[in-house]
């Protein structure tokens, strides 16, 4: 895309003085406008308005008297010398010409003003959509909906025309919301105007459950609460040893064969890791000591590492959100120990936060409407095994 002169000369000159402003985007943005605008005045003291002083002398005025209302005369020589006189002229001669040259002077500037003005808003808007296309709408996901904030991102960026950037984060959210790194925040921590020590806005997208995994390869598709927990603390440490299967839930009365090691997969410290332990992992009279995790568990970052570890590792079980799952790993089925009824994880709910103070507030707005209003943004987060919730909530 090309510049005109006038961008060129604002954007060559401002746009480096980002680096000196230390990255605050609002002063960056209100510098560079400031200076694209005295630019134009320039230009229009420079260029523009001596135009109007050429009025008078490119115009030929209708001299009208009180002694003759149908006669024309020449306009007086720009010299200055005396314009040719008429039998009929009286007392008065002159004064029609100097209105008339005076009210064609004051159209010519106005004139020049309307033109003046349409270049201003056509440089502005010029910039402006320039500005939106360097300058894209960012929205930064928690790494565990990555895929479904990249999918809707890139069907808004299509559908409404508005630039945007998706970007993933292991951890840290509030960091980037505080220093201003990000527009949009999409993540399951529950952040709060008091507690942030910002003005917040934020609207619920979906909502997840954990699940637990396992190898394709793995025959065994049921397990109990107790036995899970017998898992990851390394109580159970082959698939062999699993005993007490609910046979009476799909298993045909048989206990599957499978004498793989267990290699257990688990989150670094965060929001999934906390709801799984919270599940499975909370004490009870016959636990001595607190419950934790292995130490022989893989650690890895994010859901899309905990799916590639299970599907390449036959013995090995992990949790993930429910928005990750494809058909590269087995999804358990998990039942109460006390009463054997089916268990499943409370509802986790997905946030999208923003700033009140943002500048981009109309990109924003325009992203949350197509989050509520758009069948296809809909469509995407259920095809991610996310759950739609019944009403929108604002703070």
């Amino acid at each position: 895309m090309g510049f005109s002169p006038f961008q060129k000369i604002a954007l060559n000159f401002t746009l480096p003085l980002s680096r000196g402003l230390g990255g605050n985007k609002q002063a960056y943005m209100g510098f560079s406008r400031f200076h694209i605008l005295r630019i134009i005045q320039k230009f229009a003291v420079d260029f523009i308005l001596p135009l109007s002083s050429l009025a008078p002398h490119d115009l030929q005025v209708k001299k009208m008297t009180d002694c003759s209302q149908s006669e024309k005369y020449p306009p007086p020589p720009l010299t200055g010398g005396e314009g040719v006189k008429s039998p009929l002229a009286c007392q008065g001669e002159g004064v029609g010409g100097e209105v008339l040259k005076a009210a064609n002077k004051q159209l010519f500037n106005g004139l020049s003003q309307f033109v003046l003005l349409s270049l201003l808003c056509f440089l502005i808007s010029s910039c402006n959509r320039e500005n939106d296309q360097n300058n894209p709408l960012t929205i930064t996901s928690s790494t565990q909906f990555i895929s479904v904030a990249e999918s809707l991102g890139n069907d808004f960026r299509m559908n409404r025309k508005i630039p945007v950037q998706v970007k993933g984060t292991l951890g840290q959210e509030q960091e980037l919301l505080k220093k201003d790194l990000t527009d949009l925040l999409i993540s399951t921590e529950d952040l709060s105007s008091e507690s942030f020590g910002l003005s917040l806005q934020k609207k619920i997208i979906a909502n997840d459950q954990t699940l637990i995994i396992t190898n394709p390869a793995n025959p065994i598709h049921q397990l109990t609460t107790e036995q899970i927990k017998n898992i990851f603390t390394g109580k159970i440490t082959n698939w062999s040893k699993i005993s007490g299967l609910p046979h009476s839930r799909g298993l045909g009365g048989t206990k599957p064969s499978f004498s793989q090691n267990i290699q257990i997969i688990t989150r670094e410290s965060g929001p999934l890791r906390v709801s799984f332990e919270s599940q499975f992992l909370n004490n009870t009279k016959d636990d001595k000591e607190p419950l934790s995790i292995s130490l022989n568990a893989l650690v890895v970052n994010s859901n899309a590492e905990i799916k590639s570890a299970v599907s390449s590792i036959p013995g090995a079980i992990g949790y993930m959100s429910a928005g990750s799952l494809d058909n590269s790993v087995n999804k358990l089925q998990i039942f109460n120990s006390q009463d054997n009824s089916e268990f499943s994880f409370p509802l986790t709910t997905i946030w999208a936060y923003w700033r009140t103070d943002n500048i981009k507030q109309n990109q924003i707005h325009e992203f949350m409407n197509y989050l509520n209003d758009s069948p296809d943004a809909k469509n995407i987060i259920q095809s991610e095994g996310l759950i739609i919730p019944e009403a929108q909530t604002d703070l």
